[in-house]
C-alpha cells in the first residue's frame, strides 16, 4: 500500500529511510522546483502541485537545511520535465501543464502575476536576511554567556549587564518581524512585517489579473514598513552590535576554574 504524499509538509518526516528527490524543468532547462519524498516499500506515487519553489520566511523555528522550499506561485502553462532521482536510480517523464479553460486569465496576467511575486520574493529575502543576523546574535550571546563561567564576578556582572540591554534591543527588533514568543492563542498585529509580507503575497496570488491598484498598495506598505525595520536591524549590527562583537573578543578564554 501507498500514501499519497501532501504537496507541503505538514509534520516532521522521519529522517529513517531512503528519500526520493523530485527535480522539475521548464522548457528551457530551468529548475523550478525541488522536492523530496520518503520512499516506503511497494508501490508510491509521488505528486507535484504544479507550483514552483517559494520563498522561506522568517522565523523563530529553525528548518533543516535540507527541508523543501514552501511551495511558490502555479508554473505558467507549458511543458515540464520531472526527473526523479532514488540513490543510482534515475528516469523523467514529460509533463504538459495546460491552463484552466474556466478561467478568464491571459497569458499577460498570469506573467504580471509571476512579475509581481516575484519582486516581491526579493523584500522577503532581505527581511530574512535581516531577521537571521538577529537570531544569530542572540545566539552568540548565549555562546558568550557560557564562557562566562570561570570569569571573575566584575567580568560577569559587566556582561550580565550589557547581554540585559542588548538582548532587550535584539527582543525588540525581533519582534517588529514576528510576535512575541510563549503567547497563547491567536494573536494577529497587522503592523508586524509578516503580517504586511503575508498579505500583500496573498493579494497578489488571489489575482485574476495582473495586480491591481489595492494588490500595488498592499505590496508598497509592505515595502516602505520592511525597508524601515532593515534599516533599524542595519543600525544595530553596525553600531551597539560592532562594539559588542569588539568588547566580547577580548575576553580570554578559561576552560578551567582557577
Amino acid at each position: 500500500m501507498w500514501k499519497k504524499p501532501s504537496i507541503e509538509k505538514t509534520k516532521k518526516d522521519d529522517d529513517k529511510g531512503p528519500k526520493a528527490t523530485i527535480k522539475i524543468y521548464d522548457a528551457d532547462g530551468k529548475m523550478v522546483r525541488t522536492i523530496q519524498r520518503k520512499v516506503e516499500d511497494g508501490l508510491n506515487k509521488f505528486a507535484w502541485g504544479l507550483e514552483t519553489d517559494g520563498m522561506r520566511f522568517f522565523s523563530r523555528t529553525e528548518v533543516k537545511e535540507d527541508d523543501d522550499l514552501p511551495g511558490g506561485y502555479n508554473v505558467l502553462p507549458g511543458k515540464y520535465k520531472a526527473v526523479i532521482a532514488l540513490d543510482k536510480y534515475k528516469d523523467s517523464t514529460e509533463v504538459w501543464v495546460k491552463a484552466d479553460p474556466r478561467t478568464p486569465m491571459t497569458l499577460d496576467d498570469r506573467n504580471g502575476i509571476k512579475k509581481a511575486l516575484d519582486d516581491h520574493a526579493i523584500l522577503i529575502k532581505d527581511a530574512k536576511s535581516a531577521f537571521d543576523q538577529l537570531l544569530e546574535a542572540k545566539k552568540s550571546i548565549s555562546i558568550v554567556e557560557k564562557l562566562l563561567e570561570h570569569q571573575s564576578d566584575t567580568i560577569k556582572k559587566s556582561y550580565k549587564e550589557k547581554h540585559k540591554i542588548l538582548n532587550g534591543q535584539l527582543d525588540s527588533l525581533i519582534n517588529k518581524f514576528v510576535g512575541p514568543e510563549n503567547v497563547k492563542g491567536i494573536q494577529r498585529n497587522p503592523d508586524q512585517l509578516n503580517s504586511l509580507l503575508f498579505g500583500a503575497s496573498n493579494y497578489i496570488r488571489s489575482s485574476w489579473t495582473a495586480p491591481q491598484e489595492n494588490a500595488m498598495l498592499a505590496v508598497q506598505k509592505a515595502k516602505v514598513n520592511t525597508n524601515l525595520v532593515i534599516n533599524e536591524v542595519n543600525s544595530f549590527i553596525s553600531t551597539e552590535w560592532k562594539t559588542y562583537q569588539m568588547d566580547a573578543k577580548t575576553l580570554e578564554i578559561k576552560i578551567f576554574k582557577e
